[in-house]
């Protein structure tokens, strides 16, 4: 009977996705590196293994309706551990494609709770249809690299739904400077 407990307990827990994070993620020498399906999709956050070229298990495409104005909808959320204080440069791994390559290409980013920015990928044609590390943000009419100055302890990083369709896979936190910056 223990025995029959036991085995249903493990099955259960092998055959529950593995969504759950269980702690922070760790900076190792100035670099973050995480899968978008470390945390449960919500919302329209579809888990897909269509388009080859991902890493992990799977990537994350947003089914629902745009939300150019609304950040905050299906909000994924990221905690991590920063031991090297200093400023540290978004990387998203991200696919769109929408022929057009200011189309389909954003979501929203925020930092520890703060200001909701848009971030996108859009460095032209070259963009369209495949897997890509292109990661800008908007701040106003700017397009910048997207970078936070971070203490030393936990931070979190939250990504919302903007534009349908746009697919996120992982994405790295970075120092300036790391060893394969955002391309491990």
């Amino acid at each position: 009977m223990v025995r029959s407990a036991f085995l249903s307990a493990l099955f259960v827990s092998l055959a529950a996705p593995a969504f759950a994070q269980s702690g922070p993620f760790l900076e190792q020498g100035g670099r973050v590196v995480v899968e978008i399906e470390a945390t449960a999709p919500v919302g329209n956050w579809a888990v897909e293994t269509e388009w080859t070229g991902f890493t992990g298990a799977s990537y994350y495409r947003w089914n629902g309706s745009n939300q150019f104005n609304t950040p905050g909808i299906a909000t994924l959320k990221y905690d991590l551990a920063i031991g090297n204080a200093g400023d540290y440069w978004l990387a998203i791994h991200n696919r769109h494609n929408h022929p057009d390559p200011s189309q389909e290409n954003d979501v929203w980013v925020r930092v520890d709770g703060g200001t909701w920015f848009k971030v996108f990928s859009n460095q032209g044609p070259s963009t369209v249809a495949k897997w890509t590390w292109a990661t800008e943000i908007e701040v106003g009419s700017q397009h910048l690299n997207p970078v936070w100055t971070l203490d030393r302890g936990i931070h979190r990083i939250e990504i919302s739904a903007r534009s349908k369709h746009f697919m996120i896979d992982r994405f790295h936190l970075y120092m300036p400077g790391t060893v394969n910056e955002k391309h491990i």
